[in-house]
């Protein structure tokens, strides 16, 4: 059985240079945070989501090695870490959008990029950005159901672009029909967990769906 870590004890076990403790802490924190990048990544609807995600989950532990004084309340390593990831994330996938937009740009002739490249731009808040994906996180959802969630809340893609998107993603017809089915399987699932419930509530109440 692995061990439960507490952020007080990661934070403490991620200070010991050298040791098999900061070694197993921040084995620990990769797949946590990979999983955090991993879902920003599939909104953008790239190839090799997963190797792009490795990338920022790498990254963003050299950062936390590296400015781990500044966390001024070890028992929030964790919500300091995921904070680290995302911004890291968001960096990157605003570097492959504006490298794409600046290689449009020299092709007038081609149809412009998806501009659901950067989905946090999609958002007035980023705090709600972040609240989903925490949501993702702890959620019990399937990699299509975490999928649907992120193209509908992130992206705002209609349930026919999601269909389209996933019929591509998967090498298999999706229908429409197909993801209404998910969304209510997703929602089963959520509210019967009573503290996801809480959190997702919200933000189902502010998008009227």
């Amino acid at each position: 059985m692995s061990r439960t870590w507490t952020d007080r004890e990661l934070y403490e076990a991620c200070g010991q240079n050298g040791s098999e403790q900061q070694r197993s802490a921040f084995d620990l924190l990769y797949q946590e945070l990979y999983a955090i990048s991993l879902f920003m990544w599939q909104t953008t609807l790239v190839s090799e989501p997963q190797a792009l995600a490795q990338d920022c989950a790498q990254e963003a532990l050299v950062k936390i090695w590296k400015h781990l004084a500044t966390c001024e309340q070890p028992d929030t390593m964790r919500s300091w870490a995921k904070s680290i990831v995302r911004n890291q994330t968001l960096n990157e996938i605003a570097r492959i959008k504006r490298k794409a937009t600046d290689s449009l740009e020299k092709h007038s002739d081609k149809p412009l990029a998806d501009e659901r490249t950067a989905p946090v731009e999609s958002f007035q808040a980023k705090e709600k950005y972040n609240a989903i994906l925490d949501l993702l996180v702890a959620a019990p959802l399937s990699e299509r159901s975490r999928y649907v969630i992120l193209a509908k809340y992130l992206l705002q893609m209609t349930e026919e672009e999601i269909s389209q998107a996933l019929s591509q993603k998967e090498g298999s017809e999706v229908k429409p029909s197909h993801i209404q089915v998910t969304r209510a399987k997703n929602f089963k699932k959520i509210y019967s967990d009573s503290e996801l419930y809480k959190k997702f509530r919200a933000l189902r109440e502010d998008d009227n769906v």
